[in-house]
């Protein structure tokens, strides 16, 4: 876990679309990674001049208290199952949140945590009952090419379908962007509306950065189904069949083997086959 370039840009951006860092818990003892002095200070330097940033120094260690003391917190909390990195409260994400966090936060930052736990749906709903009505959720987390390092990789899909308004929560922003420093970033728009999936691949990994805020009343358990399968049985028009096979033939069957090899050598030039621009919309900040 840790803040990148890539990932001090997406948190300044945040600000932007309402998110206020007041009172702030991150998932995790949060350290910087690759981020150069020269970095920050063109990024809290920018802050600074739109009236938005207060004095900086880095932390020793190389921990982010003093970049969310910059971004406007007051109060930074952070949590994590050990105190092996020095985490001001402790919480074994598998369980519960603490009683004391809960509703106490105006922002809770994961950035690159929950992956590691095995109990992803309860840990996020145990983060979210820390958020207080009107506080966000933040989040950067692995989309593609991380595999082995974590439990998991995410899908856009499941936070367009998680954060609504009958789990508490209203989704403002799902960003897409390459783990290379100064990547552009894309904004992700739901697939849900055409009945389609996003589809991605990239030579490099690639990360989620998304922001929701709390809306509403955090039910007891969060509940979500995707999107295409709801809206197939919802409509019961289509159904898989014996149909199914009048289409397989050896031309058909040869056209799928030469469009599959035509995307994996677009892939290998470092392209992107499957990247479709209805959905991914450059972002520019």
């Amino acid at each position: 876990m840790g803040i990148d370039t890539n990932t001090l840009r997406f948190l300044d951006y945040a600000s932007s679309v309402g998110v206020n860092y007041r009172k702030t818990a991150t998932l995790g003892r949060q350290q910087f990674m690759g981020v150069r002095p020269s970095s920050l200070e063109k990024v809290l330097g920018e802050r600074a001049s739109r009236g938005g940033s207060t004095p900086f120094t880095m932390d020793a260690g190389g921990y982010c208290e003093s970049l969310f003391r910059a971004l406007g917190a007051e109060l930074i909390d952070s949590f994590d199952a050990s105190d092996y990195e020095g985490a001001s409260q402790l919480w074994d994400m598998n369980e519960p949140a603490p009683a004391s966090a809960r509703e106490q936060y105006s922002a809770v930052f994961d950035g690159g945590t929950l992956e590691h736990v095995f109990d992803f749906p309860g840990a996020l709903h145990g983060a979210l009952s820390m958020i207080a009505k009107g506080g966000h959720y933040l989040s950067v987390t692995p989309s593609h090419g991380w595999f082995g390092h974590g439990f998991y990789q995410f899908s856009p899909e499941l936070f367009f379908q998680l954060f609504q308004p009958h789990n508490g929560f209203a989704l403002k922003c799902v960003l897409l962007v390459d783990d290379q420093s100064g990547s552009d970033f894309y904004q992700v728009a739901s697939a849900s509306s055409e009945g389609k999936r996003h589809k991605f691949a990239s030579l490099t990994p690639a990360s989620l950065c998304l922001v929701a805020e709390r809306v509403g009343e955090l039910p007891p358990k969060l509940t979500l189904q995707q999107s295409d399968y709801q809206s197939a049985w919802d409509d019961q028009a289509v159904r898989p069949g014996l149909d199914y096979f009048k289409e397989v033939s050896l031309a058909n069957l040869a056209k799928a083997r030469l469009r599959r090899w035509l995307k994996s050598r677009f892939l290998a030039l470092g392209g992107n086959p499957y990247f479709d621009r209805s959905i991914f919309t450059r972002l520019k900040f």
